[in-house]
């Protein structure tokens, strides 16, 4: 990501209730994603952010409901995308690039590069196919680095929900003093 992206801000992914405790962060943007718009621990950081008395940057990335709701009637910056027939892992890509949208207006100094033309998926469809029948019945245990474990949890939710599999993530060195 960051050979796309020029941040020069932390970017704190927060997975709980209310909203990180940032004491070194003057005016943060708060990006608020949720596939369904109703995820209770976005929707809770959100009514935070809204009761501070400084309002702080914010923009929602969402495929509708009460999110989408209370954006508008707060005129927060809204990214919305269709849900279609779509499972949350499988909007990840139209989540990801609405994020970045909401980024790159918010923080006008930062360059995105396109990368839309650095892959293409329909060439990778054999070697996944492969995979996907390898796999099949399996337990599978995905091993990430600090720099990989988000793509390693992706692939772990990713597969629980859409081929409802049973997977596991962990991360070197952490597994050299608990699964070694």
């Amino acid at each position: 990501l960051s050979e796309y992206v020029n941040v020069k801000i932390p970017i704190i992914p927060w997975k709980d209730f209310g909203l990180p405790h940032l004491p070194y962060a003057a005016n943060p943007l708060y990006l608020f994603v949720s596939f369904s718009g109703e995820t209770k621990e976005i929707l809770s950081g959100l009514k935070a952010a809204l009761d501070l008395t400084a309002h702080p940057l914010m923009g929602i990335v969402i495929g509708g409901g009460t999110l989408e709701k209370l954006g508008k009637e707060h005129q927060i910056p809204l990214a919305t995308f269709p849900q279609q027939d779509l499972m949350p892992r499988q909007a990840t890509g139209s989540m990801f690039y609405a994020a970045l949208g909401i980024i790159k207006a918010a923080l006008a100094e930062i360059t995105i590069t396109d990368a839309r033309n650095a892959v293409a998926p329909k060439k990778l469809v054999p070697e996944a196919t492969k995979i996907a029948t390898d796999i099949q019945g399996k337990q599978v245990v995905i091993y990430g680095t600090k720099n990989t474990n988000y793509a390693a949890y992706f692939w772990k939710t990713h597969l629980e929900e859409t081929a409802k599999m049973l997977c596991f993530t962990n991360s070197i060195p952490e597994i050299d003093h608990n699964e070694i």
